[in-house]
């Protein structure tokens, strides 16, 4: 079985979906980090502004902000996502955005397809993606350039956690840190963020068969008890915690932004 988030993850994951998103329904309380972060996105960015985004996925935040500044130099490492991000383009037409495939910084900048001339960046953003890139930030940053990120981050794990069976129990916060994990990594690079906010709120699932969607994604159905052998279960902890809304689950964000000296 595949570590989920691993690199063989996310190539099989583009094949089991076409695109990085999430295949459930569901829906999230105010102030959950996902829409701050597009909130204060835009608030950066200006029409002068070369941007660099990691992890890119198939290119849905660069195609919407690509409107708002001179360039965008986009990458992930997966093939079929660049080539998904790279068609979405060409459909609409945008000229200003460069979809590279590459798994750091510095085969990014080995590239054939890296315009040389877009560097340094005025803004380097990630949402959800990796943060090996954060300690060698300075090969492609200036004094000034500015870092704003969107992470998952660890959340206290529902009581119901643990009657339901592996793998597709969530998985257990409590030896990580988030937060810990980006301090060493911006202190690598010399730097130490300008701020940060932390986000913890329920994500509703209305019905059993939404939470099944999420805890068993990126898995193939040989990997997973199927629906059908943990409906029961799963009816029983909906009947004993879910309201109105339906069952809450932990919806942890950690943003941060920090500032190249």
């Amino acid at each position: 079985m595949l570590q989920p988030h691993s690199p063989e993850w996310y190539e099989r994951l583009s094949q089991l979906q076409e695109g990085y998103y999430y295949p459930w329904k569901s829906s999230l309380s105010p102030l959950n980090g996902e829409d701050e972060y597009l909130q204060m996105l835009r608030q950066l960015m200006s029409p002068e502004m070369v941007v660099l985004e990691v992890g890119c996925g198939h290119g849905q935040i660069p195609i919407a902000l690509a409107p708002l500044c001179r360039w965008i130099v986009a990458y992930d490492r997966t093939t079929a996502f660049i080539e998904l991000a790279r068609q979405a383009a060409a459909a609409q037409e945008i000229a200003n955005i460069s979809f590279i495939e590459a798994e750091s910084i510095a085969t990014l900048l080995d590239s054939p397809d890296f315009p040389a001339n877009k560097q340094p960046f005025d803004l380097i953003i990630s949402r959800r993606g990796p943060l090996n890139w954060v300690e060698n930030v300075r090969m492609v940053a200036r004094p000034g350039t500015i870092l704003f990120v969107l992470n998952p981050k660890e959340s206290v794990l529902p009581f119901w956690n643990d009657r339901i069976p592996e793998p597709l129990r969530l998985a257990n916060p409590r030896t990580y840190s988030r937060q810990s994990s980006v301090e060493r990594r911006l202190g690598l690079a010399g730097l130490k963020w300008h701020s940060a906010w932390s986000f913890d709120v329920p994500e509703y699932f209305a019905a059993p068969r939404d939470l099944y969607n999420r805890l068993s994604w990126g898995y193939t159905p040989d990997e997973v008890p199927s629906f059908e052998a943990v409906a029961s279960i799963l009816d029983e902890i909906y009947a004993e915690y879910a309201d109105e809304q339906g069952l809450a689950v932990p919806h942890g964000r950690f943003m941060w932004q920090a500032v190249v000296d």
